[in-house]
């Protein structure tokens, strides 16, 4: 089992009950660029957040098109020598995508934790400031989709 976030705190959202990613949803709000963020912590939550949708029965394509597109932007970013004003445009348009995932796989589940891995994820590309802050998202999308295929999720 994948451990908890760290300093996983909840809080209430419109009734739920609270998300174990809330915790670290503040962490990244405490933050102004995201390479200030722990690499462990990184990890550790898209350790916990693969194990969610794992045990969702989300499928590695629902997951495989996120990290396609944000390596897209990744390379994007790097042709234009740190400069990323191309990569940044496609990295807001991004966000819709990943509303669109989460609401696919969501379907008609009211669990509080959907909403707050989009608005985590979201948060995440808001903080990205410089190449080496996405990096850190980008990162944190290559472990969900690593630990998700290894807690046996596929098609």
């Amino acid at each position: 089992m994948a451990p908890k976030p760290p300093n996983a705190q909840g809080k209430k959202d419109s009734g739920s009950a609270p998300s174990p990613f809330d915790g670290f949803r503040h962490r990244i709000r405490s933050v102004k660029r995201l390479e200030e963020l722990d690499t462990q912590a990184v990890v550790e939550v898209a350790q916990s957040v693969a194990q969610f949708f794992q045990e969702r029965g989300v499928g590695s394509s629902q997951l495989r098109p996120l990290l396609q597109e944000m390596s897209t932007i990744r390379l994007q970013w790097r042709k234009e020598n740190g400069e990323g004003e191309q990569a940044r445009r496609r990295m807001h348009l991004f966000k819709p995508l990943v509303a669109y995932r989460i609401g696919r796989v969501r379907g008609k589940n009211k669990d509080s934790s959907w909403n707050t891995i989009y608005e985590l994820i979201k948060e995440m590309l808001d903080r990205v400031q410089s190449l080496s802050d996405f990096e850190v998202a980008y990162a944190f999308m290559q472990s969900v989709v690593a630990y998700h295929r290894y807690y046996g999720g596929d098609d």
